[in-house]
């Protein structure tokens, strides 16, 4: 997978919130999901 370069902002702002929300402990396999 290649990323735009408009599209890593945006996919480290969504990392970095999800990290707020769960804490930085939390295992990233209990949230990834594919489509």
């Amino acid at each position: 997978m290649v990323l735009e370069d408009n599209e890593d902002d945006a996919l480290l702002a969504e990392i970095e919130a999800l990290i707020r929300r769960h804490g930085a402990d939390a295992l990233a396999e209990e949230f990834l999901r594919y489509e």
